[in-house]
């Protein structure tokens, strides 16, 4: 998050900050990806936490290294069955 100074400038940095938006339609792939790291990033917000960008990403790692062993579990207990 950027914190913007009341002079529209950076407030640590003292420079101007320009945003600019573009009308972009997402494949659902990336809608999914987007949604994910928003339900992260509220996740962390709501105790108080911001996140940086490789904050996030280790988030994600942990999420993927979860499902894939929670996978070999299930396949693991197949095989025993």
């Amino acid at each position: 998050m950027l914190s913007v100074s009341e002079n529209g400038k950076d407030a640590k940095m003292d420079k101007p900050i320009y945003e600019k938006f573009v009308e972009h339609r997402f494949n659902d792939k990336s809608e999914r990806l987007i949604s994910q790291a928003n339900d992260i990033i509220a996740e962390y917000r709501q105790s108080g936490y911001t996140l940086t960008l490789r904050q996030l990403y280790y988030q994600f790692v942990r999420a993927w290294v979860s499902a894939e062993h929670a996978e070999e579990l299930q396949e693991s207990r197949q095989c025993h069955q």
